[in-house]
Parts: C-alpha cells; sequence; structure tokens
C-alpha cells in the first residue's frame, strides 16, 4: 500500500488560501484553491490565529473526495474551533 502521506504537502508549506467561510449543520467549511494536495485527516495551521484543525471532509464540485488536488477548488469541514477561520486566512500544514 502507497504511503499517503507522500501525497500532501510538506511541513510548513501553504495549504489552501480561505476565499469563504459558512457554517454547515453546525461544523465550519472554508472554500478556496488548494495550493498542495490535501488529504482527508490532514492537520493545518491558520497563520493568523495559530490555531490548528483536522480535516474531516473534502469536497470538490459537490462530491465527497478523500484528497484535494493541487490546484482544485474544493470546501474542507474542519474541527476543532474552526469559526475563527475569516476569508484571506491561509491555513499550513503543521
Amino acid at each position: 500500500m502507497e504511503n499517503s502521506t507522500a501525497l500532501e504537502g510538506d511541513s510548513g508549506s501553504l495549504a489552501l488560501k480561505i476565499s469563504d467561510t459558512f457554517t454547515l449543520m453546525g461544523r465550519t467549511v472554508v472554500s478556496g484553491k488548494a495550493s498542495q494536495n490535501i488529504l482527508v485527516g490532514s492537520v493545518l495551521k491558520n497563520n493568523r490565529t495559530n490555531s490548528t484543525y483536522t480535516v474531516t471532509a473534502i469536497e470538490i464540485f459537490r462530491q465527497v473526495a478523500q484528497m484535494a488536488k493541487e490546484g482544485e477548488v474544493c470546501g474542507l469541514m474542519l474541527d476543532g474551533n474552526a469559526k475563527e477561520c475569516k476569508k484571506g486566512d491561509e491555513l499550513y500544514f503543521k
């Protein structure tokens, strides 16, 4: 089996610049264009708040996915206190 961690970006590298945020069934979803591959389970850090979040789900064109590839516009459902995320924030791989 292939090591899935090799498919995602390096620690400290930009994963996504947030273009929009919204709440769906009490969970925070951020959207934007993936700067690198992002996997469900990836741990991301907000550049503005220094908070960390785990990606619990990914959606691309209304389809659930396990990975957002570099350059794809996607929605990421985040755990934790992600309500503090704002448009323009950048999420980096932890």
